[in-house]
């Protein structure tokens, strides 16, 4: 149970990292980071939906951690 509370700590910190890089790079304006930010969307909406269905899967006691692994 440890293992999966620390795979969702550091999925959360992941996003938020990432949120943060993404918010940098919205300030720029620069034209040639939309293709960056769009990337980076993706990834962070892929890191959300992780972290929810290891919480979802983690409530109902079964171990995720066997899953990707």
């Amino acid at each position: 149970m440890n293992d999966q509370i620390y795979l969702i700590l550091i999925l959360i910190f992941i996003i938020i990292v990432l949120s943060r890089f993404i918010i940098r790079l919205y300030h720029t304006n620069h034209p040639k980071t939309k293709a960056v930010i769009f990337y980076f969307r993706m990834c962070l909406g892929f890191l959300i939906a992780m972290t929810i269905y290891i919480i979802i899967e983690a409530i109902r006691g079964h171990n995720v951690l066997e899953k990707f692994f």
